[in-house]
């Protein structure tokens, strides 16, 4: 209990800055500026998956195959991964608005690859603390940074810069620790056909999760900059606000799901993981419920423009706790081999999601938020079926 309270701490620290900080840009400088960083984050959704070229789902799997000595190979990887991305970002950002934004999405996401292959390796050795201190740090570091950027009144660009580029330099570090340098110093001498093999290995083994989280997630994010582009600025800093306050559920699904997850890749206790999964999905829920009231009374204390609770809010908090619901499966998929079953699931979510669209259409930013809410649905009633199609090699 000491192990888990300790980890839930840091976890749910390094989680509410994540989830504090785009907010606090809102309040010191503009609505602007938090609309092009929500657009740079959820772009960076859809990076995130592909530029990770798989390696932190097949991590888990080859590590109950080999222990430890697996990471030598996905330390280097992901280091020249991300060295490569960011040699790619620089050009970028003396194009356009549009391009500066990617150039900020791919240093979010060589951050969050790092920092999620830093949990994952966390997870399976036991020590769990370790990464999220170094990104508390790094979240720190940035939002000191961000603060002189506005305190000196700098361009728009430069404090959203400010804010992104501290914590993907860091992890890189870290991570170039991690590599032995003698093996760092000949890496222009190495036989790289071992490496694309073992590449192109991981990409088999996580496409389908690769493609679930760019249906699921990327598809959800990208709705967004739909709304965006056909419902202005105000109406995004809204949408964006509402879902980012859903993410208080998205912190209590990491921690549990972090914590838990060595126990679903390897138990054999079917009896037990589902009496674990009701009790997560019951936590969950009263989480949101309690949420959902504070903000509903508190409404009437606290005045702000963007806090109040509508059918916007309720929609946003109840998709949030589906798409969470359906998340803890992807654990059970990984232990027995079958990522290719998340594939359907996502799948159920992207075709529920463009029926929906087409069939009704989207009116209003609430219309979007219908439409992902349905879909979590149906993705959550897949896993369902999926699972039980499949309970005897869950009890393996």
């Amino acid at each position: 209990m000491k192990k888990f309270l300790s980890y839930s701490f840091f976890l749910f620290l390094d989680k509410g800055l994540s989830f504090l900080l785009p907010i606090l840009l809102l309040y010191i400088t503009s609505p602007a500026v938090y609309a092009k960083l929500e657009a740079a984050l959820a772009m960076s959704i859809l990076l995130i998956p592909l530029l990770d070229l798989g390696t932190n789902y097949y991590v888990g799997f080859i590590y109950k195959r080999d222990g430890e000595a697996c990471f030598r190979h996905f330390n280097r990887l992901l280091l020249s991964i991300s060295l490569f991305s960011i040699a790619v970002a620089i050009p970028l950002f003396f194009l356009s608005d549009f391009f500066f934004i990617i150039v900020l999405a791919i240093l979010r996401t060589v951050h969050i690859n790092l920092y999620q292959y830093g949990q994952t390796k966390g997870r399976l050795t036991e020590k769990l603390v370790s990464p999220i201190l170094a990104n508390i740090t790094a979240s720190t570091c940035a939002v000191v940074l961000t603060i002189v950027s506005v305190y000196f009144d700098v361009w728009d660009n430069y404090i959203l810069l400010s804010y992104f580029i501290f914590p993907p330099l860091l992890f890189i570090f870290l991570n170039s620790r991690a590599v032995e340098l003698p093996s760092l110093l000949k890496l222009r001498k190495t036989n790289y056909r071992p490496v694309l093999t073992f590449i192109k290995r991981s990409l088999t083994f996580a496409a389908p999760a690769i493609l679930n989280t760019l249906l699921v997630t990327g598809f959800a994010n990208l709705t967004k900059i739909y709304v965006l582009q056909n419902f202005g600025e105000s109406d995004m800093v809204r949408y964006s606000f509402v879902f980012r306050l859903a993410m208080i559920i998205q912190i209590f699904h990491a921690i549990i799901s972090g914590y838990t997850a060595k126990f679903f890749l390897i138990s054999n206790n079917g009896h037990k993981i589902i009496r674990l999964y009701v009790l997560y999905a019951f936590v969950l829920f009263v989480i949101a419920f309690f949420i959902i009231a504070t903000v509903y009374f508190a409404n009437s204390l606290v005045s702000y423009e963007l806090l109040y609770v509508d059918s916007l809010f309720i929609i946003a908090f109840a998709y949030t706790l589906f798409w969470c619901y359906s998340g803890f499966f992807d654990f059970l998929y990984i232990r027995i081999n079958k990522t290719k079953l998340m594939l359907i699931n996502s799948g159920v979510f992207f075709v529920s999601a463009i029926c929906f669209y087409f069939v009704y259409g989207v009116m209003t930013p609430l219309d979007a938020a219908i439409g992902l809410f349905i879909s979590s649905i149906a993705m959550f009633i897949s896993n369902i079926l999926l699972c039980f199609l499949n309970r005897h090699h869950l009890s393996n």
